[in-house]
């Protein structure tokens, strides 16, 4: 596990905004939050005085607490997007490894919102896996959690990875096929049975 330290932080951000005349910042790190509190409180005050833009971040709901919120927002981030993938716990738990519950993720957006920072969700369609049911549950998972941007792409086995492999034994997916071979987030990877590609997209759109 490696993360820059404040110092060096707080150095690069106020020579990109020196340099370019930036007036806000994106952190493209999958956990901003899984730093230690205490490693956090001393980022949020050295960049509240001394760079001071609006920022967005990406985090897990694991990570999210109370105190982390309470400096988030003393720091001025705006934005944050967590992971949510499928509604469906044993598809998030079992294929996709993830240990967040139901309530880890509704608990996580609700302090995020209750502190007026607004709220967007990652989620995959087109999992192997798929069905209405497991649709359904992911839309009525940001609902309840209160989810004020949901962001859905299309699943896609990329080499190197146990689902790719099991996608190609299953048979809903094959390598060979011309479109196989380019990510398209917009567009089904995965033969889902019991679901059209047409009707995945349309799911998707709505």
């Amino acid at each position: 596990m490696r993360r820059y330290g404040v110092k060096r932080i707080i150095c690069e951000l106020k020579d990109l905004k020196a340099k370019y005349g930036l007036e806000f910042f994106k952190f493209h790190d999958e956990d901003f939050l899984m730093r230690p509190v205490n490693d956090l409180a001393e980022l949020s005050e050295a960049y509240k005085s001394e760079i001071g833009l609006p920022f967005v971040i990406e985090t897990n709901p694991k990570s999210v607490t109370a105190e982390k919120v309470r400096l988030l927002k003393d720091m001025n981030c705006v934005s944050a997007t967590l992971g949510i993938e499928t509604g469906d716990l044993k598809l998030r738990k079992d294929l996709l490894k993830r240990v967040d519950t139901d309530e880890d993720i509704r608990r996580a957006f609700s302090l995020l919102k209750d502190s007026d920072v607004r709220t967007s969700s990652f989620n995959l369609l087109g999992i192997p896996g798929e069905s209405r049911d497991t649709y359904e549950s992911t839309v009525a998972l940001n609902k309840g959690s209160g989810v004020q941007y949901p962001n859905i792409g299309f699943f896609y086995p990329f080499e190197g990875t146990e689902l790719r492999d099991k996608a190609v034994s299953d048979g809903s997916f094959d390598p060979s096929a011309p479109e196989a071979s380019v990510y398209k987030r917009d567009i089904p990877a995965l033969n889902i049975e019991g679901l059209g590609r047409d009707e995945l997209v349309e799911m998707r759109n709505c």
